[in-house]
C-alpha cells in the first residue's frame, strides 16, 4: 500500500497538470465571446454537481482503482477535445467528457490515499500525505502555467492536448495500483446527498451565531467564486496580458497562495480568526473598485494582491467554520457550505458573462466591489459585533 501513495504523488502532479491555466480565456474567446463563456462554466459547474452523486455510488461497486482509471481516461479525452475544438459546440461537448472524469477524480483521489493508509494502520500519516500532494499539486500548476503560454504560440489547442497526454500517462499508471482492503467511504446516491444537504444546512443555520457567520461568509464566497472562476481571467485579458505573460503571472499567483497558505495561522494569531476574515474581504473589495484604472503592470499587481486575500479568506473561512461545527457533522456541512457558494454562479453564470460583455470585465468589477462594500458596511452595522472577539 506504500507503493499506491508514491503512485498518487505522482497522479496528482499529471493530473494536475493544466497546461491551460493561463491561456483559456484567449482559447475560448476562439470561438464564443464573454456571454458564451458564462454559458461554458454554467454547464461545467452543473454538470460536475450531477455527475458527483452517481460516481460515487458506481466507485462503490467497482472500487478505487478502476475509478481512477476511468478519471483519467475520460478527462485525457475531454482535453485532447477541447484542444481539436473548432466551435463553441464542441467544447461544450467536450466539457461533458472533463466532467465525467473529474467526478471520478474528485470522489475517489483522496479517498484511496486514506485508506491505502488505513489499510497498514498508518492514517494518522494521511495529513503529512495530503500536505505532500497540495505541494506537487502547486508545482504542477506552476510549471505547467509558464509552459502553456509558449505552447500557446506555437498552436492554440496544444495545452489542452498535451494536458490529455498527461492524464493518458496517469491513466496506464494508474493500472498500477493495489486496490486498498478498507473501503472507509460509501454513497448511497442521490438520496442520501439531498439528505447531507439538508443536514449540512441545517448546521450552518442552528443558531443565530452560525447563522450570521454562514451569511457573511457566504455572500463574499459567491464573489470570490465569480473571481476565481471568471472574473480574474477576463481582468488580465482586459488589461493587456498576452498569453505568455499570463502563464508567468498564473504560476506567480500559485506560487504565492502556497507560501500564503502555510504562513496563514501567523496572520490569524496577531489579528484573530474573525478580523483576519474581514480584512481579507475588505482589501478584496478594494482590489475591485480599482480595476478600472489599471493597466499591465498595476494590474498584474492587484490580482496577485486579491488572490493572496481570497486564499486568506478560503482558508480562515474554513477554520471558523470547523470550529463552531460538531465533527460528526464537519465533512457534510462544509461540503454543503462549499455547495452554497459555487451554485449561485453556476445559475447566473450565462447573465454575469452577458453583463461583462455589455459593461466590459473592469466596470463590472468595479461595480462588484461597490456592492460588496455596500455589504460589508450594513453587516459591521446590523450585526452584533460580538461574534468577531475570539
Amino acid at each position: 500500500m506504500r507503493k499506491n501513495i508514491s503512485i498518487s504523488y505522482i497522479l496528482a502532479y499529471l493530473y494536475h497538470s493544466w497546461f491551460w491555466l493561463g491561456i483559456w480565456i484567449f482559447y475560448y474567446l476562439r470561438f464564443t465571446d464573454y456571454k458564451g463563456i458564462g454559458i461554458i462554466e454554467s454547464v461545467m459547474i452543473i454538470l460536475t454537481i450531477l455527475f458527483d452523486i452517481p460516481t460515487g455510488v458506481i466507485t462503490d461497486k467497482i472500487g478505487k482503482k478502476k475509478s481512477l482509471i476511468i478519471a483519467f481516461l475520460f478527462t485525457g479525452l475531454g482535453n485532447i477535445l477541447f484542444g481539436f475544438s473548432t466551435s463553441f459546440t464542441t467544447l461544450l461537448f467536450s466539457i461533458s467528457f472533463f466532467c465525467f472524469g473529474s467526478a471520478f477524480y474528485s470522489g475517489t483521489f483522496e479517498a484511496m490515499q486514506f485508506d491505502s493508509l488505513k489499510s497498514i494502520g498508518k492514517d494518522l500519516e494521511f495529513k503529512l500525505v495530503a500536505s505532500k500532494t497540495n505541494t506537487y499539486t502547486l508545482i504542477a500548476f506552476a510549471l505547467s502555467s509558464v509552459i502553456g503560454g509558449f505552447l500557446y504560440k506555437i498552436l492554440p489547442g496544444l495545452p489542452f492536448i498535451l494536458v490529455g497526454m498527461m492524464h493518458f500517462v496517469a491513466m496506464i499508471l494508474a493500472f498500477f495500483l493495489v486496490e486498498p482492503e478498507i473501503d472507509s467511504e460509501k454513497s448511497s446516491g442521490f438520496q442520501t446527498f439531498f439528505a447531507d444537504q439538508i443536514q449540512g444546512f441545517k448546521e450552518l443555520t442552528k443558531n443565530i451565531e452560525i447563522k450570521k457567520i454562514s451569511l457573511f461568509l457566504s455572500v463574499v464566497g459567491v464573489v470570490t467564486v465569480i473571481c476565481s472562476q471568471t472574473l480574474n481571467d477576463l481582468l488580465g485579458y482586459e488589461f493587456g496580458f498576452t498569453p505568455v505573460y499570463f502563464g508567468f503571472v498564473t504560476a506567480v499567483i500559485y506560487l504565492l497562495a502556497s507560501f500564503v497558505s502555510r504562513n496563514t495561522s501567523k496572520l490569524t494569531e496577531h489579528l484573530g480568526e474573525w478580523r483576519t476574515i474581514s480584512l481579507a474581504s475588505t482589501l478584496i473589495a478594494f482590489t475591485l473598485l480599482a480595476s478600472p484604472f489599471l493597466g499591465v503592470l498595476s494590474g498584474t499587481i492587484i490580482l496577485a494582491i486579491r488572490n493572496i486575500f481570497q486564499n486568506i479568506f478560503d482558508v480562515v473561512g474554513s477554520v471558523v467554520i470547523n470550529h463552531r461545527i460538531e465533527s460528526k457533522f464537519r465533512a457534510t456541512t462544509l461540503s454543503t457550505f462549499n455547495f452554497v457558494k459555487n451554485l449561485p454562479y453556476a445559475f447566473a453564470a450565462v447573465a454575469l458573462g452577458s453583463a461583462m460583455g455589455g459593461i466590459g470585465a473592469k466596470m463590472f468589477a468595479f461595480y462588484l466591489g461597490l456592492l460588496l462594500i455596500i455589504f460589508l458596511v450594513g453587516y459591521w452595522i446590523i450585526v452584533n459585533q460580538k461574534i468577531s472577539r475570539e
